[in-house]
């Protein structure tokens, strides 16, 4: 069987070459591995949508924008591989979601021995992301933090506080609807910003929206509804499809920027499996 190992160079624990001799090593007992390192933004979508009908497993190791590249160019394949997750990055939402550990030698035993279940993806226009849409107040930290490097959390913490003295709504439509909120989530994950939150109906997309008020009172449902599990800091909508609309609206997808004044939405269930501990 073969293997595609994908990786980011430039995340904060990136792979060195020893950790990549060892992981080819100990894939060597099930599987023949290539690697392929990310050269820029969507290389690693292009890269796998091109070439991952000729392999069994990719296996992502990265950040949260690593592992969506990968799922992304699975999901615009026929024949799909499965996933595997190796974290590498900051805040790791979609590791914590599979259970996947932070040890390498942990993960590869459980990419050999473990099971691959079906996940549900999302498909946005011409585009996919695995566990998270968001747009507002505070979206954009992952992608604008400056030096996660070198700070890791801590450059997100310090681009929320950049972002809390923004005090315009976003107009949106949703589905034709105005709308004037202060953020909008799409969830398909028990992780948000490293926090565990409420896990999301299998069936149905949740549309989550915290309406504009104040940047004080809109900060603090914000936090609520980071830590304390409960819908009622929010609007719920439940979905299979859905259209939003708006002047280049800024989205945030999987971590990755995303801008468009159109944007259709719809869940496509199991539609990729992940290898999970």
């Amino acid at each position: 069987m073969r293997a595609l190992l994908v990786h980011n160079p430039y995340s904060r624990r990136a792979l060195k070459k020893k950790e990549i001799e060892f992981i080819v090593k100990e894939l060597s007992v099930a599987y023949t591995t290539d690697i392929f390192e990310t050269k820029g933004k969507g290389t690693i979508d292009e890269y796998v949508s091109l070439n991952g009908e000729s392999y069994d497993l990719v296996i992502a190791c990265g950040g949260d924008g690593t592992i969506h590249e990968a799922a992304s160019g699975i999901l615009r394949l026929q024949k799909k591989p499965k996933l595997g997750i190796i974290p590498r990055g900051t805040m790791n939402d979609v590791a914590k979601c599979h259970k996947m550990p932070k040890s390498i030698k942990k993960c590869l035993k459980i990419i050999l021995n473990g099971h691959a279940k079906p996940h549900s993806a999302y498909r946005i226009n011409d585009t996919f992301f695995l566990y998270g849409l968001a747009i507002g107040r505070y979206a954009g930290v992952s992608y604008s933090a400056g030096k996660k490097r070198e700070l890791g959390r801590l450059a997100y913490y310090l681009a929320c506080i950049k972002d809390f003295f923004y005090t315009k709504p976003t107009t949106i439509f949703i589905d034709g609807k105005e709308e004037k909120i202060s953020q909008l989530f799409i969830l398909n994950t028990k992780y948000l910003a490293g926090y565990s939150i409420v896990q999301t109906n299998e069936e149905f997309m949740h549309i989550k929206i915290l309406p504009f008020k104040n940047k004080v009172s809109d900060t603090i449902r914000f936090w609520k509804f980071l830590v304390s599990k409960s819908k009622r800091h929010c609007l719920v909508l439940e979905k299979k499809m859905v259209t939003l609309d708006g002047d280049n609206l800024e989205f945030t997808l999987d971590g990755e920027k995303y801008v468009t004044s159109h944007a259709e939405i719809e869940k496509l269930k199991d539609s990729i499996e992940i290898i999970r501990n």
